[in-house]
């Protein structure tokens, strides 16, 4: 079953696309959870975000998804077979910022979240088909930057982004900047760290515990009702999220 909304699973996730370099202990949970990681590939950006999914392919909803164009083939190899549609997107990414941000897009509550001037031209028009509004925001590594809990909730270290997602009534929890690795430093961002693979548990790439805010993450998503999971020791470890794509069916008649 397709996963309705980007990020946003309303059964038991079972596919991902994750960073083909995540550590083999948090892939190994997540075989271990019945979740297929399906790897990412490699794209001509910075070598830290390379092999980011976040960075080189968006979740439209349902079966659609945009990558970029020289990820296309790659993509429609390994998602054709699922029943996804890929559409090869119209910017070929290269370099640092902000060549790099086309598909780094964002989507909480009803709306898409990104540096809209440079949004690939794709994922823009069929956001503008649905139903979906669009916040324009300075930070063009907008999905990096947001850990979703859930359709109205996200955690972020970038003030940029409070005002702009509080003012459409969308709940933000303000957390201390750094303590995520990135090409070993800690200059990564929380939203790359993680994924929800169910409505109620939002896992990390990493000991979600050894966040200094760890304590006010685990109480709001609490508050919302999702549990916090950690899929492999040490510390966090910004892998270009956890991108759901496809959730068990729901049975109904079995379970009422």
């Amino acid at each position: 079953m397709f996963i309705e909304v980007s990020f946003l699973p309303s059964g038991r996730v079972t596919h991902v696309i994750v960073d083909k370099n995540s550590p083999p202990e948090f892939l190994e949970n997540l075989k271990k959870l019945k979740i297929t990681a399906i790897p990412s590939t490699k794209v001509a950006v910075s070598e830290c975000v390379s092999t980011h999914p976040d960075m080189q392919i968006f979740h439209i909803g349902k079966n659609t998804l945009v990558c970029e164009p020289t990820a296309f083939e790659y993509y429609r190899e390994k998602l054709s077979p699922l029943g996804f549609e890929i559409i090869c997107g119209s910017t070929v990414l290269s370099g640092n910022y902000p060549n790099d941000i086309a598909y780094n897009v964002a989507r909480v509550a009803s709306f898409a979240v990104h540096k809209t001037s440079h949004t690939d031209s794709e994922i823009l028009s069929r956001i503008k088909q649905s139903e979906c509004g669009i916040i324009d925001v300075a930070q063009g590594y907008t999905k990096c930057a947001l850990c979703i809990v859930n359709k109205n909730a996200v955690i972020t270290s970038d003030p940029g982004l409070f005002k702009p997602l509080r003012e459409r009534g969308i709940e933000v929890l303000m957390i201390e900047k750094g303590a995520v690795m990135l090409g070993g430093e800690e200059r990564g961002f929380i939203g790359g760290t993680c994924g929800l693979i169910s409505p109620e548990v939002l896992a990390f790439c990493g000991n979600i515990e050894k966040h200094p805010s760890y304590k006010e993450i685990k109480a709001f998503a609490k508050s919302h009702s999702v549990d916090v999971v950690s899929l492999c020791s040490g510390g966090l470890i910004d892998i270009g999220s956890v991108v759901p794509i496809k959730q068990e069916v729901i049975d109904w008649n079995n379970s009422r």
